[in-house]
């Protein structure tokens, strides 16, 4: 008996710690909105379960999908086999005109910073909603930094 509840008491702990996919929901585009990974893998079973695999997707989180989690028995991954649909995974764009930097697609609170080339900081914040817009001195190459995620952006 004990070793029965024993086992009983693994497997539930085992599903409670697997990942199981899970068809995300859409927006307004018809793109399936992706912030999870049982929602990654939700959207990989539907593309590659469908015809034309041409689905539309857009990641609004960073998710970690590796190698230990399928050692480790916690996910089933199987990869998107063929695809020829859009995959939006840039959580945030970048615009420039006029030397000015706009910044779109932010969380409020996002930490974001432009700095020259040699790494001087010009301007820093927090975003206080989906959009900044930061206004340069002069043209040229600046370094954005939002979040943790480093981009190089032109200024004419």
């Amino acid at each position: 008996m004990k070793r029965f509840l024993i086992l009983a008491l693994t497997a539930v702990a085992y599903a409670a710690g697997s990942l199981i996919p899970f068809e995300p929901s859409k927006d307004a585009d018809g793109c399936y909105v992706i912030s999870t990974a049982n929602e990654l893998y939700g959207f990989a079973d539907i593309v590659n379960a469908s015809k034309t695999h041409d689905e539309c997707g857009k990641l609004t989180r960073n998710i970690v999908v590796n190698k230990r989690n399928q050692d480790e028995g916690i996910s089933d991954w199987v990869p998107i086999q063929i695809f020829s649909g859009t995959f939006a995974a840039s959580l945030w764009a970048i615009r420039t005109q006029c030397r000015m930097v706009e910044i779109s697609g932010l969380q409020a609170g996002e930490k974001y910073a432009l700095m020259d080339l040699q790494g001087r900081l010009l301007q820093q914040g927090f975003a206080n909603g989906s959009t900044v817009m930061l206004q340069v001195a002069k043209s040229g190459r600046y370094l954005l930094r939002v979040a943790r995620r480093n981009r190089i952006v032109n200024v004419r």
